[in-house]
């Protein structure tokens, strides 16, 4: 990434505000909670760049529709109000550049997008999107990277920027600071080890696709119709917040990818549901099943996306982040010692006080 597309984020205006009512769905983002810089993508301010946070099958598996998009966004001046448009697209596994899916910027790779006119308030704004009606995801039976779905900004040209011009937050390595502490994966899972190949970017004017260098991950959550069970690491050591190296518990990449062995890393899952507060949740861990099936035959909504081999239970409590309405949080737990080579899988089933059943999406630990 071009340094002229970094700019450090403003500490003074650290408390973002939100936009509009929360609506959609439940959120899931692997941005870890402190922001190294922010960013227009990889190139120059006067090109149209398109910056693309990678959503994995089997972190979500089972997902059917995005109905929200939440960011974090930044804008120097806010007296000029910002134009650019959300995207929502598809997943590419015929470049054999990239084997293991990029996003597919053809016209046929383009799910959803929506002009959006920014007028900030303050120069750091949180922005909840609610979409006009939920978004199709491709391949809900699907598993690999033909599953995957990104979501992310198409920015305009910005020449004066950064005085002025709409960027967007990340998490990372950037300026040599600790960013996403994970445990590099010894084997590839989206693109070629180490990189965790979840953050991207793509530059309109060149054609340049790439994935974003710093171990980045964009500010952008996807806001999904099911409820979301996520994968988390815990270590107050290492994740205190300073420097950009994530806030304990940590829902970034180390989330995916801790540390066990290394460095001590504690491992748990977080489930959000759109059951309200004191509801029962029941967390599911086992292997990712190679062929997720649908759960009608026992009158759920759903895929089944793990073999449950152990099950953890615990009220949830109140939680509000578009559609969420609470969430349970499983954790710590010590993770074992396999040296990063072993997936275990998560998903959660929620009962509500009327007795309806919510099934969760899937997540991967790599432990």
């Amino acid at each position: 990434m071009r340094l002229v597309s970094l700019l450090p984020v403003l500490p003074a205006f650290a408390l973002a505000t939100l936009l509009g009512a929360q609506s959609g769905g439940n959120v899931l983002h692997h941005y870890d909670g402190t922001a190294e810089a922010t960013s227009r993508g990889d190139g120059a301010p006067w090109e149209m760049i398109t910056v693309l946070q990678r959503y994995p099958w089997n972190q979500c598996c089972g997902r059917t529709k995005l109905c929200c998009v939440e960011a974090t966004l930044q804008d120097n001046n806010p007296a000029t109000p910002e134009w650019c448009y959300l995207e929502v697209r598809g997943s590419d596994v015929s470049d054999a550049l990239f084997p293991l899916g990029k996003p597919d910027m053809t016209a046929g790779g383009l799910l959803f997008t929506m002009p959006l006119m920014l007028t900030f308030t303050t120069p750091v704004q949180h922005w909840s999107f609610p979409l006009p009606a939920c978004v199709p995801l491709p391949l809900p039976l699907g598993t690999g990277g033909a599953a995957d779905f990104y979501v992310g900004f198409r920015f305009n040209p910005a020449p004066m920027w950064p005085a002025d011009g709409v960027s967007c937050h990340f998490s990372g390595k950037a300026f040599a600071q600790p960013g996403e502490q994970y445990l590099s994966p010894p084997k590839p899972m989206y693109a070629a080890a180490p990189k965790p190949g979840l953050g991207w970017s793509f530059n309109t004017m060149t054609g340049a696709l790439v994935i974003n260098t710093g171990d980045l991950a964009w500010d952008i959550g996807a806001g999904l119709f099911e409820d979301v069970c996520q994968p988390l690491a815990v270590n107050p050591t290492r994740f205190t917040g300073a420097g950009g190296t994530g806030l304990n518990p940590n829902y970034g990449y180390a989330g995916i990818w801790p540390d066990v062995a290394g460095q001590g890393d504690m491992v748990g899952w977080r489930v959000r549901t759109v059951a309200p507060p004191s509801s029962l949740c029941v967390l599911f861990l086992g292997p990712n099943l190679l062929n997720p099936f649908p759960l009608d035959p026992l009158g759920l909504s759903g895929l089944l996306c793990i073999d449950p081999l152990i099950s953890l239970v615990q009220m949830t409590s109140s939680e509000s982040v578009c559609a969420t309405q609470s969430n349970a949080v499983f954790a710590p737990f010590f993770g074992g010692n396999t040296g990063g080579t072993f997936c275990l899988g998560a998903q959660a089933l929620t009962i509500d006080m009327n007795n309806t059943w919510h099934v969760s999406t899937a997540c991967t630990s790599v432990l």
